[in-house]
């Protein structure tokens, strides 16, 4: 049952139908699946279906791009909705992409998923340059800064803001993932959603 409607999720975010992801979004959380389940086993699903969908047939699939990714939005709206705040949160993060990458979905993803997990999470809205978060560094419970790696001519922006953001905070940690993560200068590198909340808490231990 829980399954079928994961996979029914995925499936309405990839025609674009809000309305139904939701629909199914709701019976997935009525059912009891918790938001990591949802966000790993349909909303995930729902792009690695599509970028299948986009090898196989670029133009079909960019065609739709806008209204499967106002599904996730809101998908990701609802969940994130049901999250409560938790009073003591083990440190903070910040998720974020760099100015001029167009890839924002895992970035969001991650931000849920990460709050669902009890995180403080500090997200932005658009790629960033380093004067626009210098708020958030001077956090002192900020541990970890998230840069979601996607698109190639991109790369030498991120390594920029690696360099700045150590000028800064020396002592921060900072994870890549993506298609371009490796060979950026980052403290951990992983692309798996799945393992990143249990690497950060790893290493926070390992750092005691």
């Amino acid at each position: 049952m829980t399954d079928n409607l994961l996979e029914e999720e995925a499936r309405t975010i990839l025609l674009g139908d809000s309305e139904a992801a939701i629909n199914a979004t709701r019976r997935a959380l009525d059912n009891g699946l918790n938001i990591e389940d949802i966000i790993l086993r349909g909303v995930l699903k729902a792009w690695m279906d599509y970028s299948e969908w986009y090898h196989r047939d670029p133009d079909g699939a960019l065609s739709r791009w806008s209204e499967c990714y106002i599904a996730t939005h809101k998908v990701l709206r609802l969940l994130e909705a049901r999250i409560s705040p938790t009073p003591n949160p083990l440190f903070t993060v910040l998720v974020i992409t760099v100015k001029g990458e167009g890839h924002i979905v895992v970035k969001d993803l991650l931000t849920v998923l990460l709050k669902a997990k009890g995180l403080k999470v500090y997200e932005m809205r658009k790629g960033v340059v380093i004067e626009e978060i210098l708020e958030h560094l001077s956090d002192p419970s900020l541990k970890f800064v998230i840069i979601s790696c996607t698109q190639e001519e991109t790369r030498e922006s991120i390594i920029d803001l690696i360099e700045r953001i150590r000028e800064i905070r020396s002592d921060l940690k900072i994870v890549t993932g993506g298609p371009i993560a490796e060979g950026l200068g980052a403290d951990i590198v992983i692309s798996d959603p799945s393992k990143l909340f249990d690497t950060l808490i790893d290493d926070t231990k390992s750092n005691c």
